[in-house]
């Protein structure tokens, strides 16, 4: 796996599906459209990944459903 971490990313845990939607739509309106940020939040299989292979995941996901987007366009 790729470990890069070079990226923004918000890591929720705890919280439920609508709570989560609040925040990263009050998130959205907050920052500036251009900036990225990926948002994940805990499962039962990452929760013993270490934070450095987590972060890469979640980033390494964010790129790619984010190249896709560019491509459905």
């Amino acid at each position: 796996m790729d470990t890069d971490t070079n990226g923004k990313m918000i890591l929720f845990h705890g919280l439920s599906q609508d709570e989560i939607k609040a925040i990263i739509n009050f998130i959205r309106s907050s920052i500036d459209p251009e900036r990225t940020i990926a948002c994940s939040m805990t499962v039962d299989n990452v929760m013993e990944w270490p934070v450095k292979e987590l972060i890469a995941h979640v980033l390494e996901e964010h790129t790619y459903m984010k190249a896709q987007e560019t491509h459905r366009t």
